[in-house]
């Protein structure tokens, strides 16, 4: 019999969610961080040609858009819910 090496992994990710070996989420919030903050940064060629107040009403749609339902959502028997409408 052929030895078999394994490779452990110090996070898993299933139904869209990364957990690790003590099931925190904290993988999982540095990369919706990490996420949050590239959509961010694609955002600042377009800021530079913006009114502040043009700027001030894009940042507030990006967070209500993107960043609340990613904290409002609840991940249940494979079905991601929202606590909202």
């Amino acid at each position: 019999m052929a030895s078999a090496r394994i490779n452990v992994s110090k996070t898993a990710r299933n139904l869209g969610v990364i957990v690790d070996g003590q099931l925190t989420l904290s993988a999982q919030v540095a990369a919706v961080c990490r996420s949050g903050y590239y959509q961010l940064e694609q955002l600042r060629p377009l800021v530079r040609s913006m009114s502040s107040d043009a700027v001030k009403t894009l940042v507030q749609a990006f967070i209500s858009d993107i960043c609340v339902p990613l904290t409002q959502r609840h991940v249940t028997y494979g079905r991601t819910y929202s606590s909202y409408g």
